[in-house]
């Protein structure tokens, strides 16, 4: 039979194995890398990688949302409020914004608003978990100050679809803050344009 391994890591490089196999043939560890993958390992069957974004659906706390607006004009920019809570929860988040023709996506913080707007229905990726998220989302919000801009993105034109988006492990999440108000505007650049946005986050207490 196959000697059972574990894995040695090194700055996120799995470097060697040790011979485990006088252990329990069902040995389950968890260890992580500094590049942030994390491997898991059942020794008595196979050395899987997990990404952390994957091991957090898993854990029941990744969450996505979702909303399709058929026509946007200029003068009018689609918004979207997401409210933080006052604890020690924070919502690592990314965004995915696609668009018929083009638009500009922008992103506040510390947003003033009189009002939230329609809250949007929020998921748990892990279907069977009764964890609820703590991060809120609301579509047209009154608005009257738009805060602090931390992210400009354009993409597409005038007559060409565009695309915001990025990949977690790719460096284009934000971990928002605590107590907090953000603004997501989606400015078309030109009439009628068709809006949809995709937000995509984990929740971890610090």
């Amino acid at each position: 039979m196959a000697a059972l391994v574990d894995a040695e890591i090194e700055s996120g490089v799995v470097t060697g194995v040790v011979d485990v196999s006088d252990r329990a043939t069902r040995l389950l560890g968890v260890v992580y890398g500094s590049q942030g993958v994390q491997l898991q390992q059942d020794v008595s069957k196979y050395l899987i990688n997990i990404d952390i974004v994957h091991s957090k659906i898993h854990q029941g706390v990744g969450f996505s949302t979702g909303d399709l607006t058929a026509s946007v004009d200029i003068a009018l920019p689609k918004k979207y409020l997401i409210i933080t809570p006052n604890t020690s929860a924070r919502a690592h988040i990314v965004f995915t914004v696609e668009t018929n023709p083009g638009a500009k996506f922008q992103l506040f913080e510390d947003t003033t608003v009189t009002a939230n707007g329609t809250a949007l229905s929020l998921i748990n990726y892990k279907r069977d978990s009764a964890t609820a998220p703590v991060l809120s989302i609301f579509k047209d919000p009154t608005v009257t100050a738009d805060g602090t801009q931390i992210l400009l993105w354009q993409s597409g034109t005038t007559t060409a679809a565009g695309r915001v988006g990025g990949n977690i492990m790719h460096g284009d999440e934000f971990i928002l803050k605590q107590n907090a108000l953000y603004e997501v505007k989606i400015t078309p650049l030109s009439n009628s344009t068709t809006v949809f946005i995709h937000f995509d986050w984990y929740e971890i207490i610090i």
